[in-house]
C-alpha cells in the first residue's frame, strides 16, 4: 500500500470527531466497545438514520410484534363472532373481522343485537386506531428509511466520483467538512427543539396535553357525535345504535346496516 493510499484510508481528526459526536447522539457517551463503535460509524456515514431504528433486528422485532398482534386480533374476532352471532360460520366471522380491520366494511354481514354492537364498537376502534396505526407506521417507517438510505448512498457515490478527481488530502478534508456541516445543521435543529421542550414546566406540559385532548374531544363531539345523535333521534334509534353508528362512521368502515333513511337525515 502506498503512502497516498494509507493517507486516504486513515481517518482524520475531523472524521473522528464526527463519529464521536454521532456516538454521543446514539449512546450519550463515547463508544465503549467495537459494536457501539460500528453503530456510531454507520450512523455517521449513512448506515442508519439518526432518529430511526438502531438496527435491522429491532425493526424486524417490531414488525413481528405487529404481525402477532394482528393474528391475535383476527383470532379473537373470529372466535367471538362465530360463537356469538347466530347463523355465522367461522369463515363468516373471519370475513367480517378482516373487513373491519381493513375498513372495507362491505355491509353484507354485521352485528345485530345491542350487545354485539357494543362489542363491535370497541373491536373496530381498537383494530383500526391501534393495530392499524402501529402496523402501517412501522411499514411506512421502513419504506422511508430505505428511501433515505438509497438517497444517501446515491449522494455519497456521486460525491466519491467527484472527489476522486482531487488528491487524497483534499478529498478527505472535503468529505469531513460535508459531514461536519451536516451534523452542525442537525444539531442546531435538535438544540432548538430541546430548548423549547425544556422551557416548558411540568404544569405547562400538562396544560398543553389537556388542551390537545379537549380539542380532539370537541372535534369528535361536534363533528360526529352531535350529528349522529340528531340523526338517531329523527330515525328513532336507541342510544347504543347511535353510538354504534357514530363509531362505524368515524372509523370509515360504514357497514350500511344503520344509515339515514329520510331526506332530512341524509342532508345532516
Amino acid at each position: 500500500m502506498t503512502s497516498k493510499q494509507e493517507a486516504l484510508l486513515k481517518p482524520s481528526s475531523t472524521e473522528e470527531k464526527v463519529d464521536e459526536k454521532y456516538s454521543h447522539r446514539r449512546f450519550g457517551r463515547k463508544p465503549t466497545n467495537e459494536k457501539e463503535n460500528g453503530i456510531a460509524n454507520k450512523v455517521a456515514h449513512g448506515g442508519f438514520t439518526a432518529h430511526g431504528y438502531s438496527d435491522f433486528s429491532s425493526s424486524r422485532k417490531a414488525m413481528l410484534m405487529s404481525i402477532a398482534a394482528f393474528l391475535l386480533y383476527t383470532i379473537i374476532g373470529t372466535v367471538v363472532f362465530a360463537n356469538w352471532v347466530d347463523g355465522w360460520s367461522t369463515v363468516d366471522a373471519l370475513y367480517y373481522t378482516v373487513a373491519t380491520f381493513t375498513t372495507v366494511g362491505y355491509g353484507d354481514i354485521s352485528p345485530v343485537t345491542p350487545g354485539q354492537r357494543v362489542f363491535g364498537i370497541f373491536f373496530a376502534i381498537f383494530g383500526i386506531l391501534v393495530l392499524g396505526n402501529v402496523a402501517l407506521g412501522i411499514v411506512f417507517d421502513q419504506l422511508i428509511n430505505s428511501f433515505q438510505k438509497t438517497q444517501s448512498d446515491s449522494k455519497k457515490s456521486s460525491q466519491d466520483k467527484f472527489m476522486s478527481k482531487f488528491d487524497p488530502e483534499s478529498r478527505r478534508n472535503s468529505l469531513s467538512n460535508i459531514n461536519v456541516n451536516a451534523i452542525e445543521d442537525e444539531d442546531e435543529n435538535e438544540n432548538s427543539e430541546t430548548s423549547q421542550s425544556l422551557s416548558l414546566s411540568p404544569k405547562q406540559k400538562q396544560k398543553q396535553w389537556l388542551r390537545l385532548i379537549l380539542t380532539n374531544l370537541a372535534l369528535i363531539t361536534g363533528g360526529i357525535i352531535v350529528p349522529a345523535t340528531i340523526i338517531g333521534i329523527i330515525e328513532g334509534w336507541s342510544v347504543i345504535d347511535i353510538l354504534y353508528f357514530a363509531s362505524i362512521t368515524a372509523t370509515t368502515i360504514g357497514y350500511g346496516d344503520l344509515s339515514p333513511q329520510t331526506l332530512s337525515t341524509r342532508l345532516i
